[in-house]
């Protein structure tokens, strides 16, 4: 199960054996659902600071899970929402453990349960798989509902100065 209940909540074999462990209950570890989130990535992905600082710039071994600039919008880990990096706030929280100061300013990230590691949490209006967010739609085109994920892109033909745009886009595969 996952600390953080924003998105992407999981029920996984292991905390089906904790449940299990416990005595009082007989999981069907059939329904168990698999995790992503640091699949993959190897001891350093829990023993390691999630960044640090390198000649100024705050930077993070695992780029496809957490960010470094606050505040700036992207697609979230699972792509069903559009997202913010750590905070949306200035919460700054005097009484963190150094280690998890990242920053040096002493903010605080939305996520609790993260060892204060930003990464991009979804807007509560912008998740691609509801449709009532519609409403946020920037493109004719976009479409938000249960087969829609989060892009990055610009959607238009080059011109000097482009910015990343984030849309809600229906997938399909063509044959």
């Amino acid at each position: 199960m996952t600390a953080t209940g924003k998105e992407s909540r999981r029920v996984s074999e292991f905390f089906l054996a904790v449940l299990e462990g416990s005595g009082w209950y007989t999981p069907n570890y059939e329904m168990a659902e698999p995790m992503f989130w640091g699949k993959g990535k190897g001891c350093d992905f829990l023993t390691s600071p999630c960044m640090s600082a390198s000649n100024g710039q705050f930077v993070t071994q695992f780029p496809d899970h957490y960010c470094t600039e606050l505040r700036e919008s992207d697609c979230t880990f699972t792509g069903f929402s559009i997202g913010f990096c750590g905070t949306d706030q200035n919460v700054a929280n005097t009484s963190m453990p150094p280690a998890f100061n990242y920053f040096g300013n002493f903010t605080e990230m939305v996520d609790g349960f993260a060892d204060n590691c930003p990464y991009y949490y979804g807007y509560s209006d912008l998740n691609c798989l509801d449709p009532n967010d519609q409403v946020r739609a920037l493109l004719d085109g976009e479409v938000f509902g249960s087969q829609s994920m989060c892009f990055s892109g610009t959607l238009k033909k080059k011109v000097a100065y482009q910015s990343k745009r984030l849309y809600c886009l229906k997938q399909s595969v063509s044959d």
